[in-house]
């Protein structure tokens, strides 16, 4: 058994994670803020999730035969040289940002955060949580994190061969790796150094726009469309980026710190940065109008200049870069991609994955095909009318849930529905999900007010029969589509039958292909649902609430209910009624 692990032993790593691969299949996969509750879990190391994946594989720690952490400091002093000669060189920051962010950080980071010292933290830590000796642990290999990004998205993927692209904030040494995926080895074709970081680009104006970095991205995804093309703000956000020959540059805004590329961005704009609690201005909208843009512009001309070169036609992504729908939309869109596949924990948190997947693939095993990513906690019904009893919560143990909630939704009720092992990766699939009526452009606002307690202007997503995605969507449909991480322009039926999952100001969507080999008893739903309404489609957004990780266990899921303006809940076979 081989145990991946995201380690995060500062503030400065989020998305910590634990898997357990057995030969070439995942067998377990938890995230560490499912189990802290804490977003991100921003500088913990996920013991927590750890046991967690040890449990549901029923082994201890005594029966891993290889650690391996998605973290590899060693490589950083690689980058000194160079970040110091581009230091040296720039006239984009002033002399103390140049001097500390080229030499003094590097150095202190080279001489502070070693191999050696992140391997003894390790053991350290695991030795004492579970009271063994660190002897008794095998041996703790430190990856390289782009590397393990990138065989996270390619093994499970199912093509023979790829391009392989991960693009994220920073880990190590890197923000960045192109690859050629073959059988089961990588080769790198391409990298970016830190400060040339595409994720770290998104986030300044994340930041710039009253957001969080590292959680608010998507939201700025999100605002896009209701953006339009303004001079002025184009031309600034273009004068940040060139690309060229498969290679990209965007350090004109991310070489300095993120509170001066703010302060840069508000000279060269005009105004200032946006206050959360702010109105959302029209000028925010073309902002991120612009950078969606640019970003898609810049994933897309590298695509397409690799997969030339190498002669390949199908395209995996990984990173949190990869958590973009609409630039996964723009790749697909190439004439030259066949297929393509992103891994559904591509955040940070699938490391864990492709960290597992090395050793397993070093033991001589081959890696399956990922065809769902419902590797987390379960539980049995029993074990649900157990907290229901403790809680002294009135239930009805009921013959069909499917057919229950299918009705109920049918009836424009909102249904929270937790079933069979947690999804990994950010997106809910089906098994810790809120569910409505697509039917309604009602169920977008009723849900966004009274449940998630979110910005209004935020879209859903639907979850979908194969046959529905073919009435609804148009091109054909890729491998990412099983993951609600890839978009897709829709057809007049879709406008017709399901607006409110349609983005309100482009009528695109981001889909889950539900099949019945996947995910049986949320397909036996929708398939539900449809015969009641002529519609093989649910509104689905995850079981949390606003600021929250989805919900792990039913203590969890009976909590929100409660708090929620939810209808109904399914749990397991239990259904809990206001």
């Amino acid at each position: 058994m081989h145990l991946g692990i995201v380690p995060a032993n500062d503030g400065s790593h989020h998305d910590p994670s634990a898997c357990l691969v057995e030969r070439g299949e995942v067998r377990a996969f938890v995230e560490q803020e499912r189990m802290s509750r804490d977003k991100h879990a921003e500088g913990q190391f996920p013991l927590e999730a750890i046991e967690e994946v040890l449990s549901i594989a029923s082994i201890s720690i005594r029966d891993v035969s290889t650690i391996s952490l998605s973290r590899n400091y060693d490589n950083r002093r690689k980058a000194l040289g160079r970040l110091a000669r581009r230091g040296y060189n720039s006239t984009t920051s002033g002399c103390f940002e140049r001097l500390y962010d080229t030499v003094m950080l590097p150095l202190k980071q080279s001489t502070q955060l070693t191999n050696e010292k992140l391997r003894s933290l390790t053991a350290s830590k695991l030795s004492t949580h579970f009271d063994i000796d660190q002897s008794e642990l095998p041996e703790i290999r430190c990856r390289n994190h782009q590397h393990t990004h990138a065989t996270s998205a390619f093994l499970p993927s199912g093509f023979d061969e790829a391009l392989v692209v991960s693009l994220d904030n920073y880990g190590g040494h890197l923000s960045g790796g192109v690859y050629h995926g073959e059988g089961s080895q990588l080769r790198m074709l391409e990298s970016f150094p830190r400060f040339n970081s595409l994720g770290r680009f998104f986030g300044d104006f994340t930041a710039f726009l009253g957001f969080r970095r590292s959680n608010g991205e998507g939201k700025v995804m999100g605002l896009a469309p209701y953006g339009e093309p303004n001079e002025h703000i184009g031309s600034v956000v273009e004068s940040y980026y060139t690309v060229d020959d498969g290679h990209y540059d965007v350090e004109a805004l991310t070489y300095r710190k993120p509170s001066d590329a703010v302060a840069k961005l508000e000279r060269d704009l005009g105004f200032d940065q946006r206050y959360w609690r702010d109105e959302i201005e029209q000028r925010h909208k073309d902002v991120a109008f612009h950078l969606q843009r640019v970003v898609e512009d810049i994933v897309s001309q590298l695509s397409e200049f690799y997969l030339e070169r190498e002669g390949l036609s199908k395209v995996c992504l990984a990173g949190g870069v990869a958590l973009n729908c609409k630039m996964n939309k723009r790749i697909r869109e190439l004439d030259a991609v066949e297929d393509m596949f992103v891994q559904p924990a591509a955040n940070d948190a699938g490391g864990a994955l492709g960290a597992a997947y090395i050793d397993s693939v070093e033991a001589g095993d081959s890696i399956a095909e990922m065809h769902h990513p419902y590797f987390g906690t379960a539980y049995t019904t029993e074990e649900v009318t157990a907290v229901c009893d403790e809680l002294k919560v009135d239930y009805d143990v009921v013959d069909d849930p499917p057919e229950r909630a299918a009705e109920r939704l049918a009836d424009g009720e909102l249904v929270g529905w937790f079933q069979g092992g947690m999804e990994g990766g950010p997106r809910a699939l089906g098994n810790r999900s809120i569910l409505a009526d697509p039917r309604s452009p009602d169920s977008l606002d009723r849900v966004n007010r009274y449940v998630k307690h979110r910005e209004e202007w935020r879209p859903f997503a639907p979850s979908m029969l194969r046959s529905a995605g073919e009435q609804y969507l148009e091109g054909e449909l890729s491998k990412a589509a099983r993951f609600m991480i890839d978009t897709y322009e829709t057809t007049a039926a879709a406008r017709e039958s399901i607006p409110a999952t349609l983005h309100p100001a482009d009528d695109t969507t981001r889909p889950q292909i539900v099949t019945a080999d996947a995910n049986p008893r949320y397909h036996s739903l929708i398939s539900a649902f449809e015969d009641r309404t002529g519609v093989g489609a649910v509104l689905n957004t995850s079981f949390n609430d606003s600021g929250e990780p989805m919900v792990r266990s039913p203590q969890e899921a009976i909590r929100d209910f409660y708090s929620m303006g939810l209808d109904v809940l399914f749990v397991e076979d239990v259904m809990i009624e206001k």
